[in-house]
């Protein structure tokens, strides 16, 4: 799959790209042209789950619009600058506490997922990003980025967090959204990705695949779920 997100992210990239975890995702909000949202324009957007696996370690509960749920898989009526009031509400059902997640919404309609015409995407992200992340095969590390500097955060078993966009991160929406709707118009279909999270040991987990992390020039070896879970099962499945 070819999506477009932050190109600023070489480093997160380079590494959850196609020669990581399958999936190269850059930005296109910064290529197309960003037009003023307007705030009565009728709009109808649906939210769907992509990809849920029997040994994911988190589980998405719900969708916000502002302070309503939003149900999954039926259209719902937006307007004004609605990208913003958006809060995916995720729960840890692993054994371990999550340091660092990543969520990442696709614009399915606005592109096929062609290196040509990839498929608009936004990312929200939760936490800091441990430094063994930054690792390299060789031993040095890359440069960190803005994510190094996402305040911490320890979400425990069973509790959830709130992915929203936040701060200067509303132009960014903005723009998602007004390219959004200058490739798909005025009915938008969203898949939600839980795309990356990380856990108070080291271990992170992306799309299915656990992965612990090694000395170079390993850096990242795959867990199997046995591994990731030891005696304890999923909560609240």
């Amino acid at each position: 799959m070819f999506t477009l997100r932050d190109l600023n992210k070489q480093g997160k990239a380079s590494l959850l790209g196609l020669s990581f975890f399958g999936l190269l995702a850059l930005k296109v909000a910064a290529q197309a042209p960003t037009p003023s949202v307007p705030a009565d324009a009728p709009t109808q957007v649906t939210f769907h789950l992509n990809f849920v696996g029997s040994n994911d370690p988190v589980k998405l509960t719900h969708v916000m619009l502002g302070d309503k749920d939003v149900p999954f898989d039926t259209p719902v009526s937006v307007s004004g600058q609605w990208l913003r009031t958006i809060g995916i509400v995720v729960q840890n059902i692993s054994p371990k506490p999550v340091i660092c997640g990543d969520v990442l919404l696709l614009y399915s309609e606005a592109g096929n997922n062609t290196p040509d015409k990839p498929t608009l995407s936004s990312d929200r992200q939760l936490g800091r990003i441990p430094p063994h992340w930054y690792m390299q095969k060789d031993g040095t590390e890359r440069p960190r980025g803005d994510d190094a500097q996402e305040p911490e955060i320890n979400v425990l078993p069973g509790a959830s967090m709130t992915f929203t966009i936040r701060g200067i991160n509303h132009t960014i929406g903005d723009q998602d959204q007004a390219a959004a709707y200058k490739l798909v118009g005025h009915h938008i279909q969203i898949e939600i990705i839980l795309y990356q999270f990380f856990f108070s040991d080291g271990d992170t987990w992306s799309r299915g695949t656990f992965y612990s992390p090694a000395d170079p020039p390993t850096v990242w070896r795959k867990m199997t779920p046995a591994e990731f879970f030891g005696s304890t099962p999923p909560v609240n499945r």
